[in-house]
């Protein structure tokens, strides 16, 4: 059976309607990232060696850009936010306001993050030098911390790193 865009219907367990054929990565309607393929075919595994109990369920799914510069990003846009009307604060820290970002001359990138009042991460947007792989404190964060602002508020961040942009950007809110 296939969706109304032509990818393989699958449930939470990622089986698709005849039991024991699963799908995963880009013939099912998810997400189109290597990543989330991984994260996919992790699930099946375990469902096929267990009891099917395993869901891959409704996550914020990340996603980066290899471009130069690069982009990062994990969960929604403000656009996203105000087209459904979720309110929100915001926050921007540009690299070069960092020890870091002056060393490295970078005058372009920033991170910008979009949260709920009481401090729920809503979505982490980051542009610059190494953006894949700052965002993945924010993942860590949302995946599989309390998805607030205070898990990398709180943290402490070596200086003069470049997530120092990070922290600061949390900071603000």
């Amino acid at each position: 059976e296939t969706t109304d865009r032509g990818f393989l219907k699958t449930d939470e367990h990622m089986e698709t309607n005849v039991e024991g054929v699963y799908a995963l990565g880009d013939i099912a309607d998810n997400w189109m990232f290597k990543h989330s393929a991984n994260y996919e075919a992790g699930t099946v595994y375990r469902n096929i060696v267990t009891d099917n109990s395993y869901e891959v369920g409704q996550i914020e799914m990340p996603h980066a850009v290899f471009t130069s510069p690069q982009i990062a990003s994990i969960g929604k846009t403000e656009q996203e936010l105000n087209e459904v009307g979720t309110d929100y604060v915001k926050s921007r820290y540009d690299y070069s306001d960092t020890g870091m970002g002056m060393a490295l001359k970078e005058e372009d990138g920033y991170v910008k993050l979009l949260a709920s009042e009481e401090g729920e991460i809503l979505g982490c947007h980051i542009i610059g030098p190494e953006a894949s792989t700052l965002i993945h404190e924010v993942i860590v964060s949302v995946q599989s911390g309390s998805g607030n602002i205070s898990d990398i508020k709180d943290t402490i961040h070596v200086h003069p790193a470049l997530s120092e942009v990070v922290q600061r950007t949390f900071n603000q809110i």
